[in-house]
Formats: structure tokens, C-alpha cells, sequence
């Protein structure tokens, strides 16, 4: 009777992760994106020249074809700033090439092998770079912004920290077209707020 009830509490605790799983990867409003990266790899936005010419490797354009339907992949968004590797298709300087497509190596540290650590830097770390989930802002192939970000900076801004609660900050009351970016830094710095000056 006990066992019963104990091996009815850890498959109650496991559907209700996987439910909550499921709930925040398609109720996000980049869930297409998120579900292509877990399951492809690659993001939807690769282009299909990336993979093609090199014998033995498939293409990962070819995959979402299959699960997605052509009229899903001839939705173009322009493109204007690439990941320099990624643009000279240069795959293995991250990705494991001769096997899986996997990271040669976690984030940050991969990406720190070209760009500066912020963890030198700064005092306090925003929370996703204190987590070292690059990716959270920045597209790691290719992106329509600068500097690689997957949206506009209030965008992504706003969607951890949300409006309402920006906006009872008295020091916002006056902002309405600025950027985030004008007195945050959003990496890190010396004080809570990640202010510039």
C-alpha cells in the first residue's frame, strides 16, 4: 500500500514536469524557435546552403521540411547581421562536427573563447550572463539585429522584466522611446541596477 502511493507520487511529480515543461515551451511567443532548437539542433533560421555540398552530413534544413511542410520554411525574415563562423562556415568552432552537431563545450565558456568574460568585468552579473546562458538573448547563427540579439533590446528587456513593474520605478516615469540600453548595461556592473554611470 505504501509503495503504491510513493510510486503514485514520483509519476504525479513527472507528468506535472513534463506538463510545465510542455506549458512554458509553447506558451512563449518564441516556442517555434525553441522547439526547433531542441529538437533539430539548429535553429529554424539556418540557411540551407550551410549544410549542402558536404557528403555525409545532413541537412538540417531537410529535417524541418519533413516535420514542418515547405509552406512553414518559405517564410523569409531578413537577415542582417551573421555570427562570423557561422557565416564562413566555420561550424566546428563550436559544434562537434564528426559526430552529433553537439557543443564542442557549454556556454559560457565557448563563448568565451572569442569574447571577452564579463565575469572579470563586473561586480554583478545580469542574470542571465551570471548563468552563462548566452543564448537567452543572442542568436548564436544569425539574426535581423545587431550585435546577434533574437529581438529589439526593450523586446527582450520586457520579456523577463515586465512593463508594469518597470514602470513603478519613479526613474522610468519620464522614458518612452529610450532604449534599455542607454542606462543599463545589460551584462553586468557595480551596482543592483546595472546602471551605467
Amino acid at each position: 500500500m505504501y509503495m503504491d502511493s510513493l510510486n503514485k507520487n514520483y509519476v504525479f511529480k513527472y507528468v506535472a514536469l513534463f506538463i510545465v515543461l510542455l506549458v512554458s515551451l509553447t506558451a512563449s511567443t518564441c516556442s517555434r524557435n525553441t522547439l526547433k532548437t531542441f529538437f533539430d539542433g539548429v535553429e529554424s533560421d539556418v540557411d540551407s546552403t550551410a549544410s549542402s555540398g558536404r557528403s555525409g552530413i545532413s541537412s538540417n534544413q531537410d529535417s524541418l521540411t519533413d516535420s514542418l511542410g515547405k509552406s512553414d520554411l518559405e517564410i523569409k525574415v531578413p537577415i542582417k547581421n551573421q555570427h562570423p563562423d557561422y557565416q564562413r562556415k566555420q561550424c566546428e568552432k563550436c559544434h562537434d562536427v564528426s559526430h552529433s552537431y553537439r557543443l564542442i563545450q557549454r556556454q559560457p565558456e565557448l563563448c568565451y573563447q572569442c569574447h571577452k568574460s564579463y565575469e572579470q568585468k563586473y561586480k554583478i552579473l545580469h542574470g542571465p550572463v551570471a548563468a552563462g546562458f548566452c543564448t537567452a538573448c543572442h542568436a548564436p547563427h544569425q539574426s535581423e539585429y545587431d550585435r546577434l540579439l533574437k529581438m529589439p533590446v526593450r523586446d527582450i528587456c520586457q520579456f523577463c522584466h515586465h512593463p508594469g513593474d518597470i514602470s513603478k520605478n519613479s526613474a522610468h516615469q519620464k522614458i518612452s522611446t529610450e532604449t534599455c540600453l542607454n542606462c543599463h548595461d545589460p551584462h553586468g556592473g557595480n551596482t543592483a541596477n546595472l546602471l551605467i554611470q
